[in-house]
């Protein structure tokens, strides 16, 4: 039970105190007290304002008694969840938009969703710990905001007008020789599955859940467990850089398991770096699927590349294309 106020304080306002002749203020959030001084005109000013922004409702009086419709940003998140599963996307992304959703509610006011301002958002997400994570936030709040804007719930996207938060991309794109190197230093029948990768353009998760059922009517069918994007690739797919045929890199893997690889991500990621010389920002096993992608562009187009990484926008593909100025200019 808090203490009664004397003759002296009992017309302060709420969390406002007097010791000594000097005003405190205390936050009722972490009970952290600051000091205001002697002036108690100026003192009672501030600790007003700030009780308003602290207890500050989150649909005002005006509001209600107008009837107006209003909803507050966790209550518009939790209806955008709702919009995003009937999206029909895979379990994997469901999982993500959840845990971005979470993390917006966790630190952003529960306040009228018109009144989230962009200085808050660009606060928030230009301090949050992991820049790339930030970068995929602003991209959901975003589009939370688009949804909530369609439902004619929000006036405006206050998102669009604060920047993305700049993130260094650390690895390395692998060149050719680089993976000519990892093929003569790997076992032979793991470089037999770095091919594969590189001659299908496919996720290491693809490559190692591959069947030999999978194989029909001289294709390779593949079901991408990330998008759901479905390719069947002619075992006649040819690779002029590795001078090879898809065909003949699945005879050379034979084996009498059902699965057509046979090996964990895990090892085929640890074996594919250890083929590789150590240096800076050392490619990944991933990156093959960049550097299938730049080869197919030269041999066959930019549209082949698109198709066979399974991307329905040229947007995301030239991401892959990209070298990251890895390559000399040729003059």
């Amino acid at each position: 039970m808090s203490r009664k106020r004397g003759a002296k304080t009992k017309d302060l306002p709420p969390n406002l105190y007097l010791r000594k002749g000097i005003y405190y203020y205390r936050d009722i959030r972490d009970k952290k007290e600051y000091s205001l001084g002697k002036n108690k005109s100026l003192a009672v000013t501030e600790a007003i304002q700030a009780n308003l922004a602290i207890l500050k409702p989150t649909i005002s009086l005006l509001d209600r008694i107008n009837n107006i419709q209003v909803v507050t940003l966790h209550e518009w998140l939790d209806r955008y969840h709702e919009i995003v599963n009937k999206r029909g996307l895979r379990k994997n992304s469901l999982r993500d938009y959840k845990t971005k959703i979470s993390i917006l509610k966790a630190n952003l006011a529960d306040s009228n969703i018109n009144e989230l301002t962009a200085k808050e958002i660009a606060s928030f997400i230009n301090n949050y710990r992991s820049p790339s994570m930030a970068k995929l936030l602003r991209t959901t709040l975003s589009d939370a905001f688009n949804e909530a804007i369609a439902a004619g719930l929000a006036n405006n996207n206050p998102v669009t007008i604060t920047k993305p938060p700049k993130t260094k991309v650390m690895r390395s794109r692998l060149e050719l020789d680089q993976f000519k190197t990892a093929l003569e230093n790997a076992p032979k029948k793991y470089g037999y599955m770095f091919m594969l990768s590189l001659l299908t353009g496919q996720r290491i998760g693809d490559i190692t859940l591959l069947k030999w059922e999978d194989i029909k009517e001289d294709r390779l069918y593949i079901e991408q467990s990330k998008t759901g994007a479905r390719i069947a690739i002619p075992l006649s797919l040819r690779l002029e850089a590795i001078n090879i045929d898809l065909r003949s890199i699945l005879e050379l893997l034979k084996n009498d398991s059902e699965l057509i690889c046979n090996t964990s991500q895990a090892t085929l990621r640890r074996i594919f770096d250890k083929s590789l010389p150590v240096i800076e920002n050392k490619p990944t096993y991933h990156e093959i699927r960049s550097l299938s992608a730049r080869l197919y562009e030269s041999e066959k187009g930019a549209e082949f590349a698109k198709k066979l990484l399974g991307h329905k926008s040229m947007l995301m593909t030239d991401k892959y294309l990209d070298n990251r100025n890895n390559s000399f200019v040729q003059l």
